[in-house]
């Protein structure tokens, strides 16, 4: 089965299991009645694509078949049946990743637009993912995070027209814990810095509206004219103090190497 990049829902989604597979020994992928689920040590998921109208969009995955995946020179995908597989092993591969989509829980909707987005789902998941998981969320745009145990969830559902299309990618955790705490804190410092600036700002705006005493930074008088360049002046501060902590993030995370999953089982 040829899968071309026009079918852009199945091309993304193989196109993600293709380069997560690069770095492990122990994958598979299984189709069984129209879904399509991959494994590998610590990174699993599922997709499902349904049209009422677009009868070749539909992929009618054979039953209980598993595939090899590879690229051809053309950049196109093709998936073949092999025989990697028992079907009472591609039962029990498809039990656990629906059992852990099933038992997970939202945790909340990510923006395209956030910054410091791994910084932020740590904060509020208490989970931690590397720089390469966090790339894969990035890929389906805005999607939603769920958790469950140590386990990350990137749940992607586009509707184009009557098209559905329906993703979602797993990932376990277990062991990124060591930074938790760094990452929770350098958001947390980054918000406050944020809300302290917005305080100083209002505070001169409300001064200038009912005429109170110039504002006073360490004891120094501001005309009412420096203030917007005051201002100005603690948001570029701002900025910078943001870049600094992104730096340090990708510095700690760039110390961690990569792990060999190949003889580990996460379930």
């Amino acid at each position: 089965m040829k899968i071309v990049k026009e079918e852009k829902g199945l091309y993304k989604f193989l196109k993600t299991v293709f380069d997560i597979q690069k770095s492990s020994k122990q994958k598979y992928i299984i189709g069984n009645y129209g879904y399509l689920y991959f494994y590998t040590p610590y990174r699993c998921g599922k997709f499902y694509q349904r049209s009422d109208k677009r009868i070749a969009m539909e992929y009618n995955f054979n039953d209980y078949s598993s595939y090899t995946l590879s690229q051809l020179p053309n950049g196109d995908f093709e998936l073949r049946e092999n025989d990697a597989l028992s079907k009472e092993q591609m039962i029990d591969y498809m039990f656990k990743i629906n059992n852990i989509i099933d038992k997970a829980y939202f945790n909340y909707a990510i923006d395209k637009d956030d910054i410091c987005q791994l910084a932020k789902m740590t904060l509020i998941t208490d989970r931690m993912l590397c720089d390469d998981d966090l790339k894969f969320f990035k890929r389906f745009g805005e999607a939603e995070v769920y958790s469950f145990e140590d386990y990350l969830l990137m749940n992607s559902r586009v509707v184009d027209d009557d098209l559905i299309i329906s993703t979602t990618l797993l990932f376990n955790t277990a062991g990124h814990n060591v930074e938790l705490q760094i990452q929770g804190a350098m958001f947390k410092k980054i918000v406050d810095e944020g809300k302290a600036i917005e305080s100083i700002y209002n505070e001169e705006i409300e001064a200038q509206n009912i005429g109170e005493e110039p504002f006073i930074i360490e004891g120094v008088p501001i005309a009412y004219g420096e203030v917007e360049n005051a201002v100005e002046g603690e948001i570029n501060t701002d900025y910078e103090v943001e870049e600094s902590l992104n730096e340090e993030v990708e510095n700690s995370l760039e110390e961690e190497q990569a792990q060999d999953f190949e003889n580990e089982e996460p379930f």
